[in-house]
């Protein structure tokens, strides 16, 4: 089944707030940001390792359903890319060094 990359850490490190010279409120808006799209994550990739348990119990039948197999694989995909574009949205505080 998918795993996917998953969800970053959910802790901000004091190093980070020092270096930015974040205040309480922007702390905040971080934190709920980051559990929002934790949530959306959660989301998405459960429904995705259901599918994907869905065509593993298709193949293990004596001929799997083409069809019902590449609308899981599809639906597997629109998760992906919804997941995609949502990490796309979120707008770096921090890039690689």
């Amino acid at each position: 089944p998918y795993r996917g990359p998953g969800p970053p850490p959910s802790a901000l490190s004091a190093d980070l707030v020092a270096y930015l010279a974040l205040g309480p409120s922007q702390i905040d808006r971080i934190r709920l940001e980051r559990y929002a799209y934790e949530r959306f994550f959660s989301t998405h990739a459960a429904r995705m390792n259901e599918v994907a348990g869905e065509i593993e119990v298709e193949f293990s039948r004596g001929s799997a359903d083409s069809l019902a197999v590449g609308a899981r694989y599809w639906e597997i995909e629109a998760h992906r890319r919804q997941i995609v574009e949502r990490e796309s949205s979120i707008v770096l505080i921090a890039g690689p060094s």
